[in-house]
């Protein structure tokens, strides 16, 4: 799907289990590089399309059933997926061509869109069948990002990998801002038919974006760090158990979402007294 530009890094060896760049070239600026803009629009748009699904969702169960508990249930399912599984999406993602993990998930995702819009408003699937079909799709969302952070620094080339870090990182937040306050004027304004149905287009969309982007810079391992996937999995727990750091942040990150769930049921059941 096209070439790469004669400027991009050709590919990325490992050097003592570290990833290296063979070619360093890149253009003045990272912005100056097709590849990387293209790929970032696609990111930025797949995260505003995960946080407007994620409260178009949770809203239109809320409003529909009346019941807090529903709505809690959809936000732990995400986590019990994102926590059993995330680390298994950052080893398919070192593993697997990672443009075609991207656009796999994003097309994956607008499809179940469609059908969990479907399901909801046509067939009036029942509720553990809808749960069913979210979970599939916050399944795929897990293989996007790791698919994108492993691949800057191949993009960028290693002088632009900090101000490229920073790119991503504003429109990370910008799209999850936006994508929250869409959510909400979105449910209310249309109903959660067309609220399902905007979040496939912006998956459909940033699927696009990937494509205009091209083929991205091989990744090439030496023989010396070929490792099976169970043991790059287990490896995976091993760095955060022994990093006090990390460790911290995910306990941090599970006991946070958590207690937020928490007080969202709590305050809904409170506030509004459906349900009876």
């Amino acid at each position: 799907m096209g070439m790469i530009p004669s400027s991009e890094p050709d590919n990325i060896g490992y050097q003592d289990g570290q990833a290296a760049l063979h070619n360093t070239k890149a253009p003045p600026t990272h912005w100056r590089n097709v590849t990387f803009r293209r790929i970032l629009y696609g990111y930025g748009i797949s995260v505003f399309g995960d946080c407007f699904n994620g409260i178009a969702i949770s809203l239109w169960v809320l409003q529909t059933t009346g019941s807090a508990k529903s709505m809690a249930a959809v936000q732990i399912c995400n986590m019990a997926v994102s926590f059993l599984f995330g680390s298994v999406a950052g080893t398919v993602a070192d593993r697997l061509d990672r443009r075609k993990l991207m656009l796999a998930s994003d097309v994956f995702r607008g499809v179940m869109a469609v059908l969990i819009a479907v399901s909801l408003f046509g067939w009036h699937a029942p509720f553990p069948v809808v749960l069913l079909l979210l979970s599939l799709s916050m399944f795929s969302s897990l293989f996007q990002a790791p698919a994108f952070h492993a691949s800057v620094a191949s993009m960028v080339g290693r002088e632009h990998i900090q101000q490229a870090t920073g790119s991503i990182h504003m429109v990370d937040n910008l799209a999850r801002i936006s994508g929250l306050a869409a959510a909400g004027v979105a449910v209310a304004a249309f109903g959660g038919f067309v609220a399902i149905l905007i979040t496939g287009a912006t998956f459909l969309l940033s699927a696009v974006c990937v494509l205009m982007a091209g083929r991205f810079p091989e990744v090439q391992r030496s023989v010396s760090q070929q490792t099976t996937f169970a043991q790059e999995w287990r490896s995976s727990f091993a760095y955060i158990y022994r990093n006090p750091l990390i460790r911290s942040i995910v306990l941090l990150n599970v006991a946070d979402f958590i207690f937020h769930v928490g007080d969202d049921a709590g305050s809904s059941d409170g506030g509004q007294g459906m349900g009876g």
